[in-house]
């Protein structure tokens, strides 16, 4: 009956490891879905939605929450990185959607 009990007791742990080492390779997958683009940074048409225009005309809905603070960076020239925020995954697709994460800016102006 011992020995059920082990054999019981170790299968979960073994289902258990399986499990967690599924969701860090997820996280870890997601956190390679990260995009770094430069351009201008311009106040979108929704409250809190901003349009990110790079030197070669591709366009950018970006999104954040607070901590990136992108109104502080409206009319700059910024880097931004995020994750992709397209369902549908297409890259062709425009303008891309983009959740930003952090902001960085490389001029005072977009000209």
């Amino acid at each position: 009956m011992k020995t059920i009990k082990y054999g019981i007791v170790a299968a979960c742990a073994l289902v258990c490891a399986v499990v967690i080492a599924d969701v860090r390779v997820a996280a870890q997958e997601a956190s390679t879905n990260e995009t770094k683009v430069a351009g201008c940074l311009q106040a979108g048409e929704a409250a809190g939605t901003f349009t990110l225009m790079t030197e070669d005309k591709q366009t950018y809905q970006v999104t954040a929450d607070a901590s990136a603070e992108l109104s502080k960076h409206v009319g700059q020239r910024v880097e931004i990185v995020g994750v992709s925020a397209d369902s549908s995954g297409e890259a062709s697709a425009s303008p891309r959607r983009l959740a930003a994460k952090s902001v960085r800016m490389i001029a005072a102006s977009c000209s």
